[in-house]
């Protein structure tokens, strides 16, 4: 079973997100609410190599840190480690960044969820050989329940935007 770190500051979409992963067995291993949080998580439960964390999925807009800092902290520390950013802020420019950063893909927020589900089923693939195929129960089910679908096209009410993303949006 994938062990999977999400940070996020908005809670609506941290309970979305854990929905879709546990459809698919996989496993959240740690809930970060800033980049900060996500370091020392990410740290804690170390490389999927020593038995520890196999993916981190990181918002982008988040308090203390933002995730393309974290992402780069956590990578000198877990060098294999695939991130990918979650945002309601995808740009062409952030991509660019997120890329450079060491970040493997960036999905949007407003992306049916079945493309998440399909990034992290190849970033596994390539990563350790952990088990992209969900169990025979849940293998019907791709999308989380209705009432909790990572879908909006717009953040949630506590999802603030960064001023130095607003920026590269422009």
């Amino acid at each position: 079973m994938a062990k999977i770190l999400i940070a996020d500051d908005n809670d609506w979409v941290h309970r979305a997100l854990s929905a879709l992963l546990a459809a698919q067995n996989w496993s959240v291993v740690g809930r970060a609410k800033s980049g900060l949080q996500a370091i020392a998580m990410a740290e804690e439960a170390g490389a999927s190599a020593s038995g520890g964390l196999d993916l981190a999925i990181l918002d982008i807009a988040m308090p203390e840190m933002d995730g393309l800092h974290a992402a780069a902290e956590i990578l000198k520390k877990i060098p294999d480690l695939p991130i990918i950013a979650y945002t309601f802020h995808k740009s062409d420019a952030l991509e660019l960044e997120a890329k450079k950063t060491g970040i493997r893909e960036v999905i949007s927020k407003g992306d049916p969820p079945e493309m998440l589900i399909q990034t992290i089923r190849e970033l596994l693939g390539r990563s350790s050989g952990i088990s992209t195929t969900p169990d025979v129960q849940n293998s019907s089910n791709t999308s989380p329940p209705a009432e909790t679908a990572a879908t909006s096209e717009s953040p949630g009410p506590d999802e603030t935007e960064n001023p130095s993303e607003a920026s590269a949006k422009a």
